[in-house]
């Protein structure tokens, strides 16, 4: 019996492709040649974007692995599909019992040890391929706008103020990933022009008809600077084109005033990156964003944004886990558990939708530095038993109909750490289905990817 086998006896009301992406995501993946079939050439720009485990630095990929890297770009897992149209990650450990494989020409499965996974795995067809854009000042596109099909996702300012100072969150390496990322060749750019971005997307967006995007930035000491900068992004990019997509900020919590403003400019969600949201432990994790804003401004902030940007529009960020790490930390996964549920209902009863990511000892990190912290790290069942959590209160206060669908977007820029899957697989067959009131048929590539997978199985069958 394997891992999942277990878990679909103790969870039966959770569908089974949220059990097998939260167990991937959370036990990651053995790493191999096979690995490289789901995945995609990025450039150094994006470097940030993939969180390794402690035993997978880049230095040592590069070292093992060299045919992953090319000139300033690298070879990255992508996401793999199941057929609900939920996807998971293939972030790499050493220890993991899972692997992928090729079982076929074209065709992966998931392993545990040497027993194959009963359950169906899709590389998405290949991005519409582009041409190689650049500005006009021959910066290519790709290194101010990263492109998702029809997503897009923008990162106006590659490191955090609060590393300089030592009040950088316990879990997070954003500014090492620069030092590692120059390390091995790869130059990423800190900052980049708002003016230069906002042409690069005119560039796509001229080209494909872009749906929906996300802007995320490093952390500011004030609010002031972090709305400063971001209020110049989501100006630029709101009257970039002839139409409007629909874009989304991660950011800290922030006045009202400020909240205000960028929704004047055209942002239509907005996310705060909470990540503990446990009165005692939220400043111990989080110095920096607590010495940026009290524990009564953040939760302030969020009924601010609920009140501008309406019911549906508003997210958190949160870290499933990361309150039992250090000594301050809970002692047991079920006590971390308990915690996490009741910031989960907070926010759910104030109209605040939460998203769960799964800790990773990132290299460079606070945490990474004590592997003690190693021993725990919380089990699939923490994870499984916050879902079931969110569930339960968002039935209770019928959110899952007022949801703005773009704010955890189901095709490819956001849907990835949202827990609350198992409602809406309860609701719809799949994801891409999910997605339909609100895309156009022939701009769902996700509804026409399954559709094709279905066409294919229904041709095995007769």
């Amino acid at each position: 019996m394997t891992r999942i086998d277990e878990l679909e006896k103790k969870y039966p009301t959770i569908p089974k492709d949220v059990i097998v992406k939260w167990d991937v995501f959370c036990r990651g993946v053995r790493d191999n040649r096979d690995i490289d079939k789901a995945s995609v050439w990025r450039s150094a720009a994006h470097s940030s974007y993939q969180s390794f485990d402690e035993d997978y630095t880049l230095e040592r990929l590069k070292r093992e692995t060299p045919w992953r890297f090319k000139g300033d770009a690298m070879l990255v897992p992508d996401w793999i599909w199941m057929s609900s149209g939920l996807a998971f990650p293939l972030y790499r450990k050493e220890h993991s019992t899972y692997t992928i494989r090729e079982v076929k020409e074209g065709r992966l499965a998931l392993f545990d040890g040497e027993e194959m996974i009963d359950v169906d795995l899709h590389v998405a067809p290949p991005r519409d391929r582009m041409p190689e854009l650049k500005t006009s000042k021959g910066t290519p596109a790709a290194e101010l706008v990263s492109l998702e099909r029809r997503c897009y996702n923008v990162w106006p300012v590659r490191f955090c103020e609060y590393f300089t100072t030592g009040e950088e969150c316990k879990f997070c390496n954003f500014n090492p990933t620069q030092e590692q990322a120059r390390a091995v060749g790869l130059n990423r750019p800190v900052t980049i022009n708002p003016d230069e971005t906002a042409e690069a997307f005119k560039l796509y967006g001229s080209r494909l008809r872009l749906i929906e995007g996300h802007l995320e930035s490093g952390g500011f000491a004030t609010s002031e600077t972090e709305a400063s900068v971001n209020m110049r992004f989501v100006d630029r990019l709101s009257n970039a084109l002839p139409y409007r997509t629909h874009l989304k900020l991660v950011a800290e919590a922030m006045p009202r005033k400020e909240l205000q403003r960028l929704r004047d400019a055209g942002l239509v969600g907005i996310r705060f990156q909470m990540e503990a949201v446990d009165e005692r432990l939220f400043p111990i994790i989080n110095p920096g964003k607590a010495k940026h804003m009290s524990w009564e401004g953040w939760l302030e902030a969020f009924q601010d944004a609920v009140d501008i940007y309406g019911v549906g529009n508003v997210g958190c960020k949160t870290i499933g886990g990361v309150t039992m790490q250090g000594p301050e930390g809970y002692a047991t996964w079920q006590e971390a558990r308990d915690s996490h549920i009741e910031g989960d209902k907070w926010m759910i009863s104030h109209g605040i939708f939460p998203s769960m990511d799964s800790l990773r000892w990132a290299p460079g990190s606070p945490y990474s530095r004590d592997l003690a912290n190693r021993s725990k790290y919380p089990p699939t069942e923490f994870f499984l038993d916050c879902i079931v959590g969110h569930d339960k209160a968002m039935n209770e206060h019928g959110l899952y109909d007022k949801m703005n669908k773009f704010l955890y977007c189901g095709l490819d820029c956001q849907h990835r750490p949202y827990c609350g899957e198992m409602g809406i697989l309860q609701r719809v067959p799949d994801f891409g289905t999910w997605m339909s009131a609100v895309v156009p048929y022939e701009q769902n590539w996700l509804a026409q990817f399954l559709d094709s997978v279905k066409e294919k199985e229904c041709v095995k069958t007769t």
